[in-house]
C-alpha cells in the first residue's frame, strides 16, 4: 500500500488495513505500507497514534513507487506468491472486509 500521513483517504484507510493485519498476519500473508516522502519522524509518530503494527517502509526519494503503477494516493497492489500484480486499488478500501480478505486469500491457493 503506497500511502502518506498527508492524504486523507490513506489516514481514513490505515485502521481498516491494521484490522486486517490483525485477522491475516498469521495466514501467511504478507501486508507492507510503503509511505512516499516525508519526514519519518512524522511517519513513526501517525503509526503510533493509530496503533500500526505491521511494517511501514519509508520511501524518502520516491525511488519505489516509480516502479510501480502507481496514479494517486492511497495505490494499493496485490501480489500474488508468484510475484505477479493481480490487482491495482486506488483509493481508499475498508481492508477487513470479509469478501476482500476472502479473495485475498483465494491468492495463496
Amino acid at each position: 500500500n503506497f500511502w502518506a500521513t498527508w492524504c486523507p483517504p490513506c489516514r481514513f484507510e490505515i485502521p481498516s488495513m491494521q484490522r486486517a493485519w490483525n485477522i491475516i498476519r498469521k495466514e501467511d500473508i504478507v501486508m507492507l505500507a510503503v509511505h512516499v516522502g516525508g519526514n519519518p519522524d512524522r511517519v513513526m509518530q501517525f503509526a503510533a497514534d493509530f496503533d500500526v503494527d505491521f511494517p511501514v517502509l519509508m520511501d524518502r526519494k520516491s525511488k519505489v513507487i516509480k516502479q510501480w503503477p502507481v496514479r494517486g494516493l492511497p495505490t494499493t497492489v496485490i501480489v500474488d506468491p508468484k510475484g505477479t500484480m493481480v490487482l491495482q486499488a486506488i483509493g481508499s478500501r475498508e481492508w477487513d472486509d470479509k469478501a476482500l480478505l476472502d479473495q485475498i486469500r483465494k491468492l495463496k491457493g
